[in-house]
């Protein structure tokens, strides 16, 4: 995980040992139901199951052209369906079978629900009696209300009416009205309530005081009783709150979640607590004066939220305005003295004024914004860590303050191009300006004295120089910092200004040294010494000083390296990006680090190094932006992808990783991470997915993995575009944040995963259904919090617990959103722990174990069951209500077209849904096939169109190699290279005969010449005619034409219907007079027509 955790704990699992829920707390009686499922067809019985298996994505679908056309026409006259009709007989006996199946289950489904609802009414029954039994005094009915009495004074037990706008009374019966219970208006379809102002007190023991008032939209608050913790929380239809009252304190999780769009804070107020106003709707808030303390996350994700007045002043608490995404403008007037860790991350402002009184900014309080400038004044005394990071619209700083500048402070604002330093910080720690455009000629004051690694600049004393070195002298030493010398050939000097050349700290400015010694006088280099040197070629090394990592990195022109020193380590990456062969290295060098030396394979496309005979991939090169890697790279077996660069692989957009590969190097960032082309991935082994591997693919939309992973570290699929995800049955572990922050829709967890990392998918806020099949779900309580749109959460057959011990049960409620249903297959370990969760606002369906079929789990998701357990290893065609969709493994997949197999014939499928109506070409794996009315048809042999192209397809695929004459529909057409051309002109051979064409078509009515290959023919009707010999006319000028062919070099007379024309080069010369002599006859020419003399 990159830079965020999310805070809320909480859940939906409680532990075994939890006590049961008390009946008055209970929110329903247990349901059983069973989903609709359109068609109870069971296509797999022991005979027809290995048939209906998927065929796998390699099988050649040109092993089925082979086959004998007499075997084809069998095929396909067998196999041609219509809508109605794709039967075999095992089909058939499949949905006799399943007929009876429907009927018994008709009956069972109409017996269940008798017993269900006897069951409510009986459970109904017993709440009522004990609630009763949990009051010594007797209960009353009044005004809609069941109250009893407790010190002179009326305690409100339960809501009975029927009015759906409520004003709670001051008194019943004469009995003042003081107290509010969590359980009064529990599952109530009230619209609107009035809390008056004799309530002194609220009393919370459940969720939150209106559970499950799902119709509430107004209310107005008299009272001056402080509002409590999750007094509205899960109120999701809330749109409008009055507090007319002078409440002190406004509880954590109060107004969290609702759509509540303004809200007038009362200024009687001096408290905000955590998450108070979290994932609302609210856009624009005032924090009065009065306020003197705000907690956490008080403004979290809200979403719609654009102007904040903060009159406040208390500090800005950690989290409290995150995520907030609309956010446009902060106003302080009051005497704020901090911004909290993550307080403005991932907002949406681009401009905000740090107040004056402000001394210390925390730990990430901008990171991820939008802002575009900054000015941070002189009295900010501290700093947190990365408070910038990745900050990418930033351009402009001005720092004022004397504070040291943080660790990573502007790490990634990859805009940040202007820096103002007009304080006196003595340090730029660690990456403080890691990526961003700032360069060499920033000024540093000289206030700095460290400057520490991973900054674009280094602080020069310019005074020392010496034959275009400049230096620095320290202990008498003098250390080479930098070079602005000329020469091309150079040597690093023993001594510079009497001092002695010990060490070379940066040798920026040397970009036209092209030969490098380094003498034995030097002693030691700072990493990345000399990776400015970017035209070298030639480096010897008579130094024994150890090459630290990155020495030479990014010097790709090297191409010899001599060593005659005798160093013992060559650190990670110390020649990455050269391209070296035939480095000797010497025996004194025990150690080599990652990457050291690299090299680039025969095509220039792929930077690799080699690791124990085999190839490790470190970069891609090339100008496809559809990447198939290779199996080998220069005879080496490619076996792992490395990364060590963080511009590597930017400008691929479809990428396929092949089997071959074992394993992923993880640095300092993930190996494809931040490639924001990056749109498609196929991974085809069975490496575990690395940490970070593709954390911020901001583009990525489709990952298919048909290898056999059995881990996806942690954040590999954090921030990027997922919609779907399909995790293969081999995984078991799903590491912190995996898919953090996504746009996934739906997710089905495999029985297989044994650990569901920590905040695995938190935030995706598109996430509205879940499927889990974990045995133990140790920590599904923070696994989706921050996912504010799930609704469903469905526990398969094979989950034995659901554990979130340890958490405060306050934040129970707090983690999976709004509205959201559990649901659980009937006779499973699961079920009790679903109904334990009743108790924090959850409701409950538990379905039939006998579901078979196509079944929506909500947001148009549909899983395919048989006896409720999902089909999860099951890839290909289902028949639901009369038609048939494509599943893949077990979820059907709406976006997916293409070809899939099924009972040894290939239908095309569009959207997820086989298309009988289609007719035309499809993609499947690289290849074209021909389909007719939704069947791969392997006897056809002629034209198709595609896309408003024409092509030529043979035995039911286009055919690239093709050149040639087809006919269609009683006209000859020209193809070639398996498309029509509609702009060729010329001839084409046809079995031994040439043919004219004219714009792709055969042209039946042309007589005369015709270019092909640089000659020039004589066609006659449409076909070349070998046997003329003759003149023709073309254009205006007449041509002589021997034996169909135009003869430029003949010269001479020739007959032309009983007359003789003289022939120049070819041409009939009008122009020529005089007598001419062929073969023993004297002719006499006049304007090219000749007599015989």
């Amino acid at each position: 995980m990159r830079k965020r955790l999310l805070r809320k704990a909480g859940a939906i699992c409680l532990a075994a040992s939890m006590a049961l829920t008390p009946a008055s707390q209970s929110v329903m009686a247990e349901e059983v139901y069973q989903e609709e499922s359109s068609s109870t067809e069971a296509f797999f019985s022991e005979e027809s199951s290995a048939e209906e298996t998927m065929a796998n994505a390699d099988d050649s679908l040109e092993a089925e052209s082979s086959v004998n056309e007499t075997e084809k026409t069998e095929t396909t006259t067998q196999n041609e369906l219509t809508e109605t009709e794709i039967s075999t007989e095992a089909d058939t006996s499949i949905e006799t079978e399943t007929s009876i199946e429907t009927e018994t289950s008709t009956e069972t489904e109409t017996s269940t629900e008798t017993e269900t609802q006897t069951a409510e009414n009986v459970t109904a029954e017993a709440e009522t009696q004990k609630e009763a039994a949990n009051y010594a005094s007797p209960v009353y009915e009044s005004e809609g209300y069941q109250y009893t009495i407790e010190d002179g004074k009326a305690l409100l037990l339960k809501y009975t009416g029927t009015n759906k706008n409520v004003v709670i009374p001051s008194t019943l019966n004469g009995y003042p009205v003081t107290k509010l219970t969590s359980d009064v208006f529990m599952n109530s379809s009230i619209e609107s309530v009035v809390i008056p102002s004799s309530i002194t007190e609220y009393e919370l023991t459940g969720l939150n005081m209106f559970v499950n008032c799902n119709s509430l939209k107004s209310v107005k608050i008299e009272s001056s009783a402080s509002l409590v913790a999750n007094m509205f929380d899960r109120c999701t239809s809330i749109e409008t709150i009055e507090i007319t009252g002078n409440p002190s304190i406004i509880g954590s999780y109060a107004f969290q979640g609702t759509k509540i769009k303004k809200l007038q804070i009362p200024s009687s107020v001096i408290k905000i607590d955590q998450s108070a106003f979290a994932y609302s709707d609210i856009e624009e808030i005032t924090i009065p004066a009065a306020v003197k303390e705000i907690e956490s996350c008080a403004f979290e994700s809200c979403t719609a939220l654009k102007n904040v007045l903060y009159e406040s002043s208390a500090n800005i608490a950690i989290r409290m305005f995150e995520n907030c995404s609309s956010l446009e403008s902060v106003a302080i007037t009051g005497n704020v003295t901090s911004i909290g860790a993550y307080a403005f991350s991932n907002s949406g402002l681009r401009k905000f004024e740090i107040s004056p009184s402000v001394t210390y900014l925390e730990s990430h309080s901008f990171s991820g914004s939008k802002l575009e400038n900054i000015t941070i004044p002189a009295t900010v005394k501290v700093y947190g860590t990365s408070v910038f990071f990745e900050c990418e619209n930033l351009t402009s700083v001005r720092i004022e303050s004397d504070a040291d500048i943080s660790e990573e402070m502007f790490s990634r604002c990859n805009q940040l191009s202007k820096l103002e330093i007009t304080g006196k910080p003595t340090a730029i720690r660690f990456r403080a300006f890691y990526q961003t455009q700032l360069g060499e000629d920033t000024v540093i004051p000289d206030s700095v004295t460290t400057i520490e690694d991973g900054n674009p600049f280094k602080k020069v004393d310019y005074s020392n120089t010496q034959d275009g070195f400049l230096y620095e002298v320290t202990d008498n030493e003098a250390v080479i910092v930098g070079y602005d010398g000329k020469e091309t050939d150079v040597t690093i000097p023993s001594e510079l200004g009497g001092y002695p050349v010990t060490k070379v700290k940066s040798m920026n400015g040397g970009e036209n040294i092209i030969n490098l010694v380094i003498p034995k006088t030097i002693t030691g280099y700072a990493e990345e010494a000399f990776t400015a040197c970017l035209s070298l070629v030639s480096v010897k090394i008579e130094s024994s000083a150890d090459i630290p990592a990155y020495l030479f990195a990014g010097c790709n022109m090297i191409e010899q390296v001599e060593f005659t020193g005798q160093p013992s380590s060559i650190g990670d990456a110390a020649f990455y990006g050269a391209d070296l062969w035939d480095v000797v290295i010497p025996d004194s060098v025990a150690n080599i680090g990652a990457a050291a030396f690299t090299r680039y394979d025969e095509s220039g496309n792929y930077l690799y190094t080699v690791e124990n005979g085999e190839a490790v991939l470190l970069d891609y090169f090339g100008t496809q932006t559809d990447v198939v890697l290779p199996a080998t790279i220069d005879d080496y077996a490619l076996t792992t992808i490395g990364r060590m660069n963080v511009y590597s692989y930017q400008n691929i957009e479809r990428l396929t990783i092949p089997a071959s590969i074992r394993a992923y190097w993880y640095t300092e960032f993930g190996v494809f991470a931040s490639c924001e082309n990056l749109k498609y991935v196929k991974i085809e082994n069975s490496a575990d997915i690395a940490d970070s591997m593709f954390y911020d693919c901001k583009s990525l939309e489709e990952v298919e993995i048909t290898g056999k992973p059995t881990r996806i570290g942690s954040s590999a699929f954090e921030q990027t575009a997922l919609k779907k995800f399909d995790i293969p049955a081999s995984v078991t572990t799903l590491d912190t944040a995996a898919f953090a922050l996504c746009d996934l829709e739906s997710i089905v967890i495999p029985s297989t995963v044994q650990n569901l990392g920590f905040i695995a998918f938190s935030s995706c806020n598109k996430l509205t259904s879940v499927t889990i099949g974990c045995k133990n779900c140790d920590n599904l309580g923070l696994a989706f919090s921050g996912c504010s749109n799930l609704k469903r959460i469905e526990f398969g057959s094979t989950v034995e617990t659901i554990n979130m011990s340890g958490l405060d049960s306050s934040m129970h409620g707090n983690l999976y959103g709004k509205g959201i249903t559990l649901y659980v297959t009937e006779d499973t370990p699961a079920v009790e722990y679903v109904k334990e969760c009743t108790k924090w606002g959850f409701s409950y369906v538990i379905l039939s174990k006998n579901q078979t079929g196509l079944i929506n789990v909500g947001n148009n998701v549909w899983h395919y069951k048989i006896n409720g357990v999902i089909q999860q290893n099951y890839t290909g065609l289902v028949k639901h209500a009369g038609s048939w969709y494509y599943v893949k493994n077990g979820v059907l997949d709406w976006n997916y077209t293409g070809l899939t197999k099924y009972y040894g014939t290939w239908y095309h499928v569009q959207k997820g849904y086989l298309n009988w109506n289609y007719t035309g070409l499809t993609n499947y794996y690289g290849t074209w096939y021909y389909v007719k009315n939704g069947v791969l048809d392997w006897t056809y042999t002629g034209l198709a169109k595609n896309n408003g192209g024409w092509y030529y397809v043979k035995n039911g695929i286009i055919d690239w190699t093709y050149t040639g004459l087809t006919k269609y529909y009683g006209t000859w057409y020209h193809v070639q290279k398996g498309f029509l051309n509609w702009g060729y002109t010329g001839l084409t051979n046809y079995y031994g005969t040439w043919y004219y064409v004219k714009n792709g078509v055969l042209d039946w009515t042309y007589t005369g010449l015709a270019k092909n290959n640089g000659g020039w023919y004589y066609v006659k009707r449409g076909i070349l005619d070998w046997t003329y010999t003759g003149l023709t006319k073309y254009y205006g000028t007449w041509y002589c034409v021997q034996k169909g062919f135009l003869n430029w070099n003949y010269t001479g007379m020739t007959n032309y219907y009983g007359k003789w024309y003289y022939i120049k080069n070819g041409v009939l010369n009008w122009d020529y007079k005089g007598y001419f002599t062929q073969d023993g006859v004297r002719y006499y020419v006049k304007n090219g027509v000749g007599t015989v003399q």
